[in-house]
């Protein structure tokens, strides 16, 4: 099976990529989108593309591509700070990123990111508008609600601005997963104490995505509840951040193409090949046989 099995899956993706980018061209030009009192036209064209086109693509490009070869390393370094004890190895697997199960599952794990940060964001605005404008650089449209909740346009606002840094975030995980990456600690006889064998990506992805999806279920909760409680307010605002905010994920399909094709084998280096094992290697009889073997 080579690495780029699945490949063919590609034509499929760079279908729904050339779909979403009608979709955000449509919203933005003939949409009639408004910014507060701003209303699109050709003297703003070319900062809302590059804003809201050509920021996200290129810029998820060079982010999943860099951050996993900075962050990759520095991650295994500070990792024995709360995984004592545990060597890293490789298992020669492969890699399949252009599976589209798994694609989806990452792209929905993108949304979760940027919906978490973003919640947090909007807690920052409603306790230090100035700290806002200094981590951002601008402040978004509309300031928050009574309910601590944005109107979508603002969501959309931090949602490209976030997403290529999210998405270099997360693939430093992908790049663990997908290279083969393991730590494990056993013992250097057969003894009667545990061991653990785990793949990297796990660690990583359960310290990464733990506050950030339990933040954005929480904020997109209280969005629900908020623009449904109040008759004023357009009730399927809240649907509009779930459905804007999936077709805004997929700009990052070009970036993760090359990102699959550019392969993650890189991360081997270094790191000792350890062979898999299947459960009758965990048999209490196969053990001890291995344990009665004379050593050299």
């Amino acid at each position: 099976m080579s690495y780029v099995k699945g490949k063919k899956n590609i034509f499929l993706l760079l279908a729904w990529f050339i779909l979403v980018q009608v979709g955000v061209i449509y919203i933005l030009l003939v949409g009639g989108v408004s910014f507060g009192t701003i209303v699109l036209n050709a003297s703003l064209l070319s900062y809302f593309l590059s804003y809201y086109y050509i920021w996200p693509i290129l810029g998820t490009l060079v982010c999943i591509l860099v951050f996993p070869r900075i962050f990759s390393h520095l991650f295994l370094r500070i990792k024995p700070i709360f995984s004592r004890g545990f060597r890293n190895a490789y298992i020669d697997i492969d890699a399949t990123p252009f599976n589209l199960w798994r694609f989806i599952l990452r792209g929905f794990s993108i949304f979760l990111f940027c919906l978490g940060v973003g919640a947090s964001l909007i807690t920052l605005w409603l306790y230090n508008e100035d700290l806002l404008i200094i981590v951002l650089g601008f402040l978004p449209t509309y300031a928050p609600g009574p309910g601590g909740v944005v109107h979508s346009t603002s969501f959309f606002e931090l949602y490209f601005l976030l997403l290529p840094f999210m998405v270099g975030i997360l693939a430093v995980g992908w790049a663990f997963e997908d290279s083969g990456v393991i730590h494990y600690k056993l013992q250097k006889k057969v003894t009667q104490e545990f061991f653990e064998i785990q793949p990297i990506h796990l660690k990583y992805r359960d310290l990464i995505l733990g506050y950030a999806s339990l933040s954005s279920i929480f904020y997109f909760a209280r969005s629900i509840y908020y623009y449904w409680s109040t008759p004023s307010l357009l009730w399927y605002d809240p649907l509009l951040i779930l459905v804007y905010g999936l077709m805004i994920t997929l700009l990052m399909i070009p970036a993760y193409i090359v990102y699959g094709l550019v392969g993650t084998r890189f991360l081997r280096k270094k790191l000792d090949e350890v062979q898999p094992i299947a459960e009758h290697h965990l048999k209490r009889g196969r053990v001890r046989a291995v344990a009665a073997k004379p050593t050299d």
